[in-house]
């Protein structure tokens, strides 16, 4: 199955946010969506229901779309990862942004602490603050060969007397492209179960990995530790669904959901469209080799990203990224003026996302979003070699 990518008029047509916020001489290179048409499977599906006017209200319960889809992560957990997740602890969502909202009014009140590694998808701490929940950060250690989890967070959060009442990851990692190891993650759990934490595990990129790298969900990996792990998965990001909007919530444990449910009424959940269960259907059950076609094209566009911005200035710095479609680049030393992201919007026009969203002391970095067409993908290369050239 090929992947076709999307004229550039075409897309400045979709009317979206990725290529509505910035004028149409900039290239969007930020926002998390993909510059590519949906596979033609998911296409097909949303065709047949608009043909047959199927617009009506889903049916909940055991029969039924929601049953469906809740069926198929079960199957795709098992066939994809290896995981026997139980069918019992799954509970559909519009939205891993809704669940994760869900999860802090669940399992803590306001005023308390969540852990967080930095930098952070912004959209956590937008969460956190919209929660009234206060951020305990423990950032990622940038060493040579990539950026890796802090060992002792437990010493991080008692050297400033911090309590937190929630783990909240992201893993694969985004910005960063990590995919964390067990042995990484290990200091985590023990710290989860020392004090008696939930731990949230937003493993929205899972199928963005590329190899040599493995995804393992984190309730696959520290089974032992499954009563106290939320995990957020959905098909949106790696097909390319973002505005149709369906989720899916695992809990690890009967008693770690009936806690959820003590405190969030299902009705807050919502119910995703009969669109967005039929396109998510297509994706996890049809959409494989579109899929394969997708990772050889970010495979490429990875390595020849982290080429460039290497080239151009060696006062750059970034990781070859293990997984999802984010470059995360470290421009603190090449004094770019006015910083990289105002730097790269002005001179090269580009949007970017300015890493001071990502978390306190992230300033100086920016995310670079290279899930684009192969013809905008020579732009953004061009642009950003003339513009550092330039400066340099």
């Amino acid at each position: 199955m090929s992947l076709e990518p999307m004229a550039l008029d075409a897309l400045h047509r979709k009317r979206n946010a990725k290529w509505s916020t910035f004028a149409p001489d900039v290239l969007g290179m930020g926002i998390a969506e993909m510059d590519y048409h949906l596979a033609p499977p998911i296409r097909a599906r949303l065709a047949s229901l608009l043909a047959d006017e199927r617009t009506g209200y889903p049916m909940r319960g055991p029969v039924g779309l929601m049953a469906d889809v809740s069926d198929s992560f079960t199957r795709r957990m098992a066939r994809v990862f290896g995981w026997r997740a139980d069918p019992a602890g799954n509970v559909l969502c519009v939205d891993l942004l809704q669940a994760i909202s869900a999860c802090l009014a669940a399992f803590s009140d306001p005023g308390d602490g969540v852990l967080i590694q930095t930098p952070c998808y912004p959209a956590f701490l937008i969460a956190l603050d919209q929660g009234r929940r206060v951020l305990h950060d423990v950032p990622l250690l940038d060493t040579p060969t990539g950026f890796r989890a802090d060992p002792d967070p437990g010493a991080s959060l008692a050297r400033r007397g911090l309590s937190p009442r929630i783990l909240l990851l992201c893993q694969p990692h985004n910005p960063t492209g990590r995919v964390f190891s067990r042995d990484e993650l290990a200091p985590y759990m023990r710290l989860a179960e020392a004090r008696d934490m939930v731990i949230v595990s937003d493993e929205i990129h899972a199928d963005l990995v590329f190899a040599p790298a493995r995804h393992q969900p984190l309730a696959q990996m520290f089974p032992e530790a499954a009563e106290r792990i939320v995990t957020l998965y959905s098909a949106t990001k790696s097909f390319n669904t973002p505005g149709l909007r369906c989720g899916m919530i695992h809990f690890g444990a009967p008693a770690l959901l009936e806690r959820f449910r003590a405190r969030v009424p299902e009705c807050l959940l919502g119910l995703p469209s009969t669109g967005a269960m039929e396109a998510t259907l297509a994706a996890w059950e049809e959409c494989d080799d579109w899929l394969a076609a997708l990772m050889h094209r970010l495979d490429t566009q990875r390595h020849r990203l982290t080429d460039t911005l290497r080239a151009a200035d060696p006062r750059l710095r970034c990781h070859l990224p293990e997984s999802t479609y984010f470059l995360w680049l470290d421009a603190r030393d090449a004094g770019l003026p006015g910083g990289p992201a105002r730097f790269l919007l002005e001179r090269a026009k580009l949007g970017v996302n300015d890493g001071a969203a990502f978390g306190p002391g992230w300033d100086g970095f920016v995310r670079f979003n290279f899930a684009t067409t192969p013809a905008l993908f020579d732009d953004l290369c061009a642009r950003l070699t003339r513009a550092l050239t330039e400066s340099s």
